[in-house]
């Protein structure tokens, strides 16, 4: 629904998501500013996971 767009817009699968149906269903390519925002979303999602693994490392465990 219209109401919960801006929820499903936090989803970080969203952008990218969209890219492929741009591609897939309408048969157009997406604008350069689509694939901007996927490409700063996805930066932004693995530094954060990047800095909360390097602040839990020592509990996780080790598998040899």
């Amino acid at each position: 629904p219209q109401s919960l767009q801006g929820v499903y817009r936090l989803n970080p699968l969203a952008g990218l998501l969209g890219l492929y149906h741009t591609i897939l269903y309408e048969g157009r390519f997406p604008s350069v500013a689509a694939f901007a925002g996927v490409a700063a979303a996805s930066v932004f999602v693995f530094a954060v996971g990047l800095a909360i693994f390097r602040k839990n490392r020592n509990l996780l465990a080790e598998i040899v």
